[in-house]
Order: structure tokens, then sequence, then C-alpha cells
């Protein structure tokens, strides 16, 4: 697969941003060790600001649960494992993905999950506070969508909203705009319903 960043005729003010989160996003996956459970890095082009990568066939987590497949109970934990374990993975890297949820979970031909999207990942420092407002506010723990300190716990927070995800085959806070479940989690302590 090959992902492209940037347009033909991007304004040059954005240019240099997209170069720059296009050379992020290489220096995360080509510092990450191989795992089944991460999507796989084989190429990049600068010049193209381009990056090959091992194909999913079968497109996001999203897509696949909220979509028409019925998959049964042993097929969902295993997609569930899967991304537990390529988070596991990471976090052993020191890296923060800060941007979790079902559509950064690719399928592949088999079923294998395996965790992408690393636009928005940071390695973990213990004397830096880290940005907040990073990622989807669905699935953003609430200490980041507060701006405080956070750790690798935040993305067990969106793990766990996915995991909810998986199970329920739901959105979470599918009657609200990312803004309103933002403020909710914040204020009113609202999680999705386990019943």
């Amino acid at each position: 697969a090959i992902k492209v960043f940037g347009e033909v005729g991007v304004p040059s003010g954005f240019l240099e941003q997209i170069k720059k989160e296009f050379n992020h996003e290489v220096d995360t996956m080509a510092s990450v060790p191989p795992h089944q459970n991460i999507l796989r890095l084989l190429a990049w082009s600068s010049s193209h600001l381009a990056i090959v990568t091992a194909m999913c066939e079968r497109g996001s987590l999203y897509s696949i649960l909220h979509g028409s497949d019925d998959l049964s109970w042993p097929v969902l934990l295993q997609m569930g494992l899967d991304a537990c374990r390529g988070m596991q993975h990471l976090h052993s890297c020191k890296i923060l993905h800060r941007d979790l949820k079902s559509a950064n979970l690719l399928v592949d031909i088999t079923g294998g999950v395996r965790v992408a999207d690393f636009g928005l990942s940071r390695v973990i420092t213990r004397q830096n506070t880290m940005t907040g407002q990073m990622g989807t506010y669905q699935w953003m723990a609430p200490e980041v969508l507060a701006n405080q300190r956070y750790s690798e716990k935040a993305d067990v927070y969106s793990m766990a909203i996915v995991l909810w995800e998986t199970a329920t085959r739901k959105i979470p806070y599918e009657n609200m705009i990312g803004l309103q479940a933002a403020t909710a989690v914040l204020t009113r302590g609202l999680r999705p319903e386990l019943a």
C-alpha cells in the first residue's frame, strides 16, 4: 500500500508542514522493531512524500465493525487481542500512539489487525508534558482532552474504547458530535455504556 502526503498544488506555506509530518511518520515507523501487529514500513520516497507499507486488504477495523460483515465472537476477540499486542509492542518501544481508534487499526487478508498511522505518535518522556488535544475526541482519554500531563495510560483508555466498539459494534457516543462527547466526558464523566 502507498500513502501519499499532500496533493499536487498544495500552497507552499503548507508544504513545509506536510514534509515535517511525513518525516516524523517515517522516522517513527522506522524506529519500531518489526512486529506482526504493527503496520510494516517497506520503503519511502522523500521526493514524492510517499510511504510504502504492507498491504492490509480488508481495510480498517472501523469499516469492518460498522459494515455488514457478520463476525463471530472468537474473530472479534482475536482482532481485539491483535490490537492490544500491537499497542503493547509500541509501548515497549517507548512510543505513544496518541490517535488510537478503530480507523487506525488495519486488517490484513487473514483477519490480522495491525496498528497504523503514526502521524501523531511521540516518544514517551517523563520530563515533558505531552501536548493535549491530540487524537479523535470520541477515543481520547480525559486527561488528554483536559490538556493535562498524560502517559501510555491515555492509549490504554483509547484501546478500551476500541474494545467496547468491537464488542458492541457501535460508534462511541454516536449521537454526539466530537466536541459534545469531549465536553460530556470531561464535565459529566460520560463513558460508553457497558450494558
